[in-house]
């Protein structure tokens, strides 16, 4: 991490955690102030969101000369897993099972807010909770 240098594994995972939440939400604000709800546009609008945060990920990489970290990190690797770093994917297994469990409500969520409300279920809740079990399994098992 760039700013906070003598952080510990754990502080780095809550780190980590919250910030992939409010990315999340800032995503979901962007979203709900759309004048235009087409189905077309939420894709749209996540594909510009990723590429001006990956935008300013690569700038920050790039002057902190760390342009290979960033894209070893993204492709994914198995290098660090060592005695005391990968415990944490424990905590991701059950909530991997509680987002597969959900699955059928993220569903109906994802047919959108007047469907879910027809059909009894909380549009907001089951978004939210989709956001969070999301933010927990990307943090966890990075």
């Amino acid at each position: 991490m760039l700013v906070f240098t003598k952080v510990t594994y754990m502080q780095q995972i809550v780190f980590s955690f919250a910030f992939a939440l409010l990315g999340t939400f800032v995503f979901m604000q962007i979203l709900d102030r759309i004048k235009f709800k087409d189905v077309i546009f939420v894709p749209l609008i996540g594909i510009m969101y990723g590429n001006i945060l990956s935008s300013i990920t690569t700038f920050f990489a790039y002057e902190s000369d760390l342009i290979q970290n960033i894209s070893a990190w993204l492709m994914g690797s198995f290098t660090l897993i060592m005695s005391g770093r990968y415990e944490l994917l424990y905590i991701s297994i059950p909530v991997v099972i509680l987002a597969y469990l959900y699955a059928n409500k993220f569903t109906v969520a994802g047919m959108g807010e007047d469907f879910t409300k027809n059909l009894g279920l909380s549009y907001k809740l089951v978004l939210n909770i989709g956001l969070v079990l999301a933010s927990i399994i990307s943090t966890t098992g990075s």
